[in-house]
């Protein structure tokens, strides 16, 4: 019977997922895979998320005191900070006037204001009244 007298202990689920633990190990796979055969690629992925990543973090941390939900929260920051991030290198045209530190700094401007818009948008989105809540 366990430890738990027969009952379900809280935290943990009743059944065990052999398919969400397909999926993870399968995209595990693949992105070792893509990392493999493209390392510029994935360089330059770890660049634009390393530049994503300090403005979502006080973005979240701003937005967070409002939310109920933090976690939807934080994804919604992430994914705004690195479309904000894109748009930058896509604005400056991959090649930056002046010293490379004004790069780095207007495609931090550009990925804070892409968290910032898109995590207002979730908040609002969660905030607001819909028809589903009424």
């Amino acid at each position: 019977m366990g430890l738990s007298g027969g009952r379900i202990m809280p935290g943990m689920s009743r059944t065990f997922s052999l398919s969400r633990l397909m999926l993870g190990v399968t995209v595990f796979c693949v992105l070792c895979g893509l990392a493999v055969n493209f390392p510029l690629a994935v360089i330059l992925c770890a660049f634009v998320a390393a530049l994503s990543l300090p403005p979502a973090v006080v973005v979240w941390f701003a937005l967070a005191r409002y939310s109920k939900q933090r976690g939807s929260l934080l994804w919604n920051v992430v994914i705004g900070a690195f479309a904000g991030c894109m748009g930058g290198v896509i604005a400056s045209g991959g090649d930056f006037v002046g010293p490379s530190w004004l790069g780095f700094l207007s495609v931090m401007i550009y990925s804070s204001i892409g968290a910032l818009v898109w995590g207002c948008l979730g908040l609002l989105d969660e905030v607001l009244p819909t028809r589903k809540n009424s």
